[in-house]
């Protein structure tokens, strides 16, 4: 049961992404200009922009995570070492 709910809120998460997303490319067609300091970029419509940062948002929050999970992992092994260390330990008088 849980499982199908969650498979169908997965599923509208995509579908309003996808509806989202069309009404980003129908709404911001139009091609702007980035500039920072000297550099400008080349023309390209307001919705490429917007995925972009969102893709950048994404791919940095993911990596993010992935060095946080991989921290706690190395902790958690770490002190199941040590566990063991000490049980086998305390059986040896």
């Amino acid at each position: 049961m849980i499982r199908r709910l969650k498979l169908a809120l997965w599923g509208f998460a995509v579908l309003a992404l996808a509806a989202l997303s069309a009404i980003l490319v129908m709404d911001n067609g139009t091609p702007v200009r980035l500039r920072l300091l000297a550099y400008e970029t080349p023309a390209a419509p307001v919705f490429v922009w917007l995925f972009l940062a969102l893709g950048g948002g994404i791919a940095t929050g993911f990596g993010l995570a992935s060095v946080s999970l991989l921290k706690g992992r190395v902790a958690q092994r770490r002190l199941r070492r040590e566990l063991g260390e000490l049980k086998s330990s305390e059986g040896d008088p």
